[in-house]
């Protein structure tokens, strides 16, 4: 049985061991430079101490249309591409196309242009899907066995753990349904966090490379399995 997902969001994560914020401003350019006009929008840099959690983002840049937006803080660097309000969502063959273009780029920008060092990697998209008879209903009368059910939203986690390449990898798969909405189904892959890698360009591609397909087939195979 084949899912028609839609991607609605991806973000992609690097999980830091170094990175030289002392000029947030120099940091700001380089990553715009090396982003292209993607990030268009107005750059914000915060004025946050250093001894400010590292978690808290740095600098903030977005493009002008709302739809991309790169957090940096100490110890991470998210780069993050949602779609407005009202619009479907991407074709998953459109995400397969332009993904290993984004991941060069975005190694390239931290390994060289910044000289960044990364321990860990993370993939999260939200998809949406929409059974005609609703998402809602959808699970519950394919995971409670219970159409009858007066419940107005359900939810279901599932942790697999598996292995990409090299990396030892937590896979979550959490389905997410509220009354007459389309069931959003949000995939979270990442390196797990007892394991600290030395990730250079080569396995940071063939990660998120990789990491796309082993989404899609979990996602299939809960949503078969329950149906």
């Amino acid at each position: 049985m084949k899912i028609p997902l839609f991607a609605k969001a991806f973000q992609i994560a690097y999980f830091l061991g170094s990175l030289d914020l002392s000029d947030r401003l120099k940091v700001a350019e380089i990553v715009r430079k090396e982003l292209g006009n993607v990030l268009d929008g107005q750059p914000t840099i915060l004025p946050i101490p250093d001894d400010a959690p590292l978690e808290i983002p740095r600098v903030i840049l977005t493009s002008k249309n709302g739809e991309f937006i790169c957090n940096i803080s100490a110890n991470r660097f998210d780069f993050i591409n949602k779609l407005p309000e009202g619009k479907e969502g991407m074709n998953i063959s459109h995400v397969e196309k332009n993904l290993p273009g984004i991941i060069n780029k975005l190694n390239k920008l931290l390994f060289a242009g910044l000289n960044a060092t990364s321990y860990r990697l993370g993939l999260i998209i939200n998809y949406t899907f929409t059974p005609k008879e609703g998402g809602l209903s959808f699970l519950k009368s394919n995971l409670l066995g219970d159409e009858n059910d007066i419940a107005s939203e359900l939810q279901m986690h599932k942790l697999i753990h598996g292995q990409i390449k090299s990396l030892k990898v937590n896979n979550w798969v959490r389905l997410i349904a509220v009354e007459t909405k389309p069931l959003l189904i949000v995939s979270d892959i990442n390196t797990t966090q007892t394991e600290k890698y030395e990730i250079n360009n080569e396995l940071a591609l063939a990660f998120f490379e990789q990491a796309l397909p082993v989404s899609l087939k979990s996602i299939e195979e809960v949503l078969v399995k329950e149906n």
